[in-house]
This record gives C-alpha cells, structure tokens and sequence, in this order.
C-alpha cells in the first residue's frame, strides 16, 4: 500500500491464492493479481512475502518464468535457507535479502496498513556487495515504504 502511495506510476504485481488477491485489489494494494508466476516475467524487484519456506519454494521457480534480469529480495525473518537457495539462482538474478523489524500485533493483509513500517528499522543482507546500484535500487525502495536501511 506505502509502495502504491509512493509511486503512484509503478506497476504492482500479486502472485497468491485467488482469495488474498481479490483482497488485495478491494484494498488498492496491488494493479494486477494471477495466481501464475508467469505474470512476474517482465518485473523489475520481486519480493517474497510468503512465509519462509514457501519463499524458498518460489525461488526455485522463478528461473522458469523470469527471462530477464530481476532483483530479488524478501521479507522473511530467517536467512539460513533462502541464502543457499539464492546461490543457486542464475547470474541474470540478484537477491539482496530483507528483513524487515516491524509489523503490527495482527498479521495478514486485512491488517496491513501504509505506515506499517514508517521508522522501523530494515535489514539487508546482499549475497554480494559488488552490486552496488542494485542495493541502492532495494535501499530506494525499503526507504520509500519509510523504513530505515542496515546493511
């Protein structure tokens, strides 16, 4: 929703279960919702918001329906596993991994508000620190939500 205000321009694409992306439209959170990574070919920044495993899952998948190059980055609150699987990812793929340390007592998008990390703290955790412009592209963004950014 903070990413909708902030860019009123950009293009954002939703990849869940058909009920969560019904919502996600009511709510003005996304312009476009599938159920099909496919939609996701032509993207600039993915980011995984699923939990953690199911993260994992999708990282996997991703080298079958993104041609081009993308950054990747996520939301998970655990690293371990999503960092060996980004290693994996084709040379065209840039994960620059997030944690965010915020939230709201309540979760789920019938929760989510646009301030919900307005001056709370982001971590990231590029695998590789040489991809200086693609860090400041997920710097630019996580700061653009409100949040503030530690490498």
């Amino acid at each position: 929703m903070a990413s909708r205000a902030k860019w009123p321009k950009g293009l954002v694409v939703g990849v869940d279960e058909k009920e969560v992306l019904e919502m996600a439209m009511l709510r003005h959170a996304i312009d476009v919702a599938s159920d099909d990574l496919v939609v996701l070919a032509e993207v600039d920044l993915i980011i995984l918001a699923a939990p953690v495993k199911k993260n994992i899952d999708l990282l996997k998948k991703l080298d079958e329906f993104v041609p081009g190059e993308v950054v990747i980055t996520d939301v998970g609150s655990t690293k371990r596993e999503i960092v060996e699987g980004a290693r994996n990812l084709p040379d065209r793929f840039t994960y620059i991994g997030g944690h965010p340390l915020g939230g709201a007592p309540r979760g789920g998008l019938a929760n989510a508000r646009p301030d919900l990390f307005k001056g709370r703290p982001w971590l990231l955790t590029p695998l590789n620190e040489n991809n200086e412009g693609l860090i400041d592209l997920v710097t630019s963004f996580v700061e653009g939500l409100g949040a503030k950014t530690y490498l």
